[in-house]
């Protein structure tokens, strides 16, 4: 039993490793990556739309805590 307390541990870990490196990526991505700007404007960097602000950051936030 002990040995499938130990697989469970370290598949748990590895989800929050890749857990991790994912949202790295995301924020990232999304502070490079430029899209739609206004017309006549410089495109904005997706980070800066609100609904991207909704999904990435808090994500970003608890990776960092």
């Amino acid at each position: 039993m002990a040995s499938l307390s130990g697989g469970r541990v370290v598949v748990a870990m590895n989800a929050v490793m890749n857990s991790i490196i994912a949202v790295t990526i995301a924020g990232r991505y999304s502070a490079i990556r430029k899209q739609f700007g206004p017309p006549g404007k410089p495109e904005q960097a997706i980070i800066e739309y609100p609904l991207t602000q909704y999904r990435v950051l808090p994500n970003v936030a608890t990776v960092i805590a």
